[in-house]
């Protein structure tokens, strides 16, 4: 299954879970610059919310510490609560998912998605 909310997409198969956050150019521009995001009720953040809904965003990265990672891959059979980001531990899964979200991202005409399109 693939999935997408703002700034995030992702794949879902049934023991494996992919998710990347990537920015538009001028979003990562400003990023790159060490601008500031608004939050919730003010609060700055060095980056932001996958979504404009900065009430959802603020409990989702409070409540999530990998909230804001790039690249985020989690065994949902060993890691149901999704607690442990393994992206970088396992290079042949990760490279797996990365394949199924560039299938999934080609079937979207012209809306390109960080180095995946």
């Amino acid at each position: 299954m693939f999935f997408e909310l703002g700034y995030a997409r992702g794949v879902l198969t049934k023991d494996w879970k992919y998710i990347t956050v990537r920015y538009t150019k001028d979003i990562q521009d400003k990023i790159n610059t060490g601008i500031e995001f608004s939050g919730w009720k003010g609060r700055k953040n060095a980056f932001p919310y996958y979504t404009r809904n900065g009430h959802l965003g603020h409990h989702a990265s409070k409540d999530n510490p990998l909230y804001f990672h790039s690249d985020q891959l989690f065994n949902l059979k060993e890691d149901p609560s999704e607690s442990f980001n393994i992206f970088e531990n396992e290079p042949n899964k990760s490279d797996t998912m990365k394949k199924l979200l560039i299938q999934s991202l080609k079937t979207f005409v012209n809306r390109p998605y960080g180095e995946f399109n």
